[in-house]
């Protein structure tokens, strides 16, 4: 028997233009109250400031590697609440979610025996939602690595950090003029610190590309016209880099 259908809201826990982080146990609270799952696509949260997904009680977590975590692209994780696995299926039935063998793969495979035409089993874990193919191994070695030195360092640290060269980046710009896009509320910011400096988009694009001549990478992101100068702010930056950043565009505006 087929799993029943499921009603479910994706929700993108930062929003990728102004830095704005949304209050994920709050919208679980109203998904739940409409009888909908809460699936939650934290390419811009993870890595940067905590998730914690008995907190929250969201119900699906997605995020590519290839931001916040460090890792290459088509590398990344998904999350899923133990108690909805029987409720969804697996994207297709491949290699990478059949069961393991007894004898494991390695003695499968070297066994003249074997054949693809039997009867196969299917994982019902949460490893059913892996790719049916050949997996992207050496993503995966890196996203690994990059997971690893996150946890030894600490996501709560590493947070605290990024939070405190926010204020500082913030407390800068208002300085030199500039109009601040993100919500400067502590519990609605990430990493992403979006500002205006010109009167028109085209000021401000033409600042980036000068800031990028003098050496400070920053880029332009808009979506429905929310957006502007957008600086991402992450636990291997320090006051000298914001340094750089303030000066460089004070001197370009002046």
């Amino acid at each position: 028997m087929s799993p029943a259908p499921v009603c479910g809201r994706l929700l993108s826990s930062v929003q990728w233009s102004n830095g704005f982080r949304c209050d994920l146990a709050k919208m679980s609270e109203i998904a739940h109250a409409h009888g909908a799952l809460l699936v939650v696509d934290a390419a811009q949260h993870a890595g940067a400031v905590g998730l914690d997904v008995r907190e929250t009680d969201v119900d699906v977590v997605t995020a590519g590697g290839h931001k916040w975590l460090n890792a290459p692209y088509s590398a990344g994780f998904l999350y899923v609440r133990r108690s909805l696995l029987d409720r969804f299926r697996a994207p297709f039935d491949g290699y990478m979610n059949t069961l393991e063998p007894e004898v494991g793969w390695e003695d499968y495979f070297a066994t003249p025996t074997i054949t693809p035409i039997r009867d196969w089993a299917f994982t019902e874990t949460a490893k059913k939602f892996e790719v049916g193919g050949t997996s992207n191994y050496p993503g995966a070695v890196e996203l690994g690595a990059s997971l690893k030195y996150l946890n030894d360092l600490g996501i709560d640290q590493a947070e605290r950090h990024i939070v405190e060269l926010t204020d500082h980046l913030v407390e800068g710009l208002e300085r030199i003029g500039a109009r601040i896009v993100t919500p400067l509320e502590r519990k609605a910011r990430s990493g992403i610190i979006t500002f205006h400096l010109g009167r028109t988009e085209a000021e401000d694009a033409n600042l980036r590309e000068r800031l990028i001549e003098a050496g400070v990478l920053i880029s332009v992101r808009y979506t429905s016209g929310v957006g502007g100068l957008r600086v991402s702010v992450h636990y291997f930056n320090d006051r000298d880099d914001v340094a750089a950043l303030l000066d460089a565009t004070s001197r370009l505006t002046a």
